[in-house]
């Protein structure tokens, strides 16, 4: 089997889905542009490519991500992409300053395990064996929460399984809010390096004295990254 990486107090990842997540790096050109120019466009296309592939990779294979559910979340306002299936991250209609808050989200997106449909694999595994839950009811409880499911209804379905459906639902639901934050903190600081770096080392200590944090080794390498 192969060696497992990440946060000793999280998820363990394969080395292959660490890998694949910390080649995502901040453009600071990007970032510290004012203006629209072709090649930072290029770029830009080229990230949103690779992360509207991730989400469709993701929707394909039905594993819960909290990466991508963040995302939809974070693009849940955004016109395009509710008309747009496959491409979520768009450059249509925006102004160079939505493309760059756009751009930060991405590639914080892209740098988070379950944006990949085998870290998100993954994190189903390692977390229904913690829960101590079947396969059938780790996919019935995961289509409630997709389904957005109440507490009585979680209550009256669920009552057999031996974990509290409710609790296992709200940690699901913790898990995406906490990686939305940090999506929504990158996009909210992405016109400026220092803002951004910023917000990402307030991150980082918060997650220092959180119990559940699978992306702490990852802002390290990202923090390291923008020195």
């Amino acid at each position: 089997m192969a060696k497992k990486h990440g946060n000793p107090n999280g998820v363990k990842y394969s080395k292959t889905v660490t890998k694949a997540v910390s080649n995502w790096k901040y453009n600071k050109d990007i970032l510290n542009s004012v203006e629209s120019a072709k090649e930072l466009r290029k770029e830009i296309n080229r990230v949103f490519h690779a992360a509207n592939r991730r989400l469709q990779n993701i929707e394909n294979s039905g594993a819960f991500s909290p990466a991508a559910n963040a995302v939809n979340e974070y693009l849940s306002g955004d016109t395009v992409s509710q008309f747009n299936k496959f491409s979520k991250f768009s450059t249509a209609g925006k102004d160079w300053n939505e493309i760059k808050r756009d751009y930060a989200a991405a590639i914080e997106f892209l740098k988070k395990p379950t944006s990949t449909s085998t870290g998100a694999k993954q994190f189903e595994n390692d977390v229904r064996q913690r829960l101590k839950l079947t396969p059938k009811q780790f996919e019935h409880i995961k289509g409630l929460i997709n389904d957005g499911g109440g507490v009585m209804e979680y209550g009256n379905l669920m009552a057999l399984i031996p974990s509290d459906p409710t609790k296992v639902a709200d940690f699901f639901k913790d898990a995406t809010t906490d990686i939305a934050d940090e999506i929504e903190n990158a996009a909210a600081n992405g016109n400026g390096l220092d803002a951004l770096k910023a917000a990402l080392q307030t991150d980082v200590a918060t997650d220092a004295m959180s119990g559940f944090s699978p992306e702490f080794l990852t802002k390290i390498d990202l923090l390291d990254s923008l020195d």
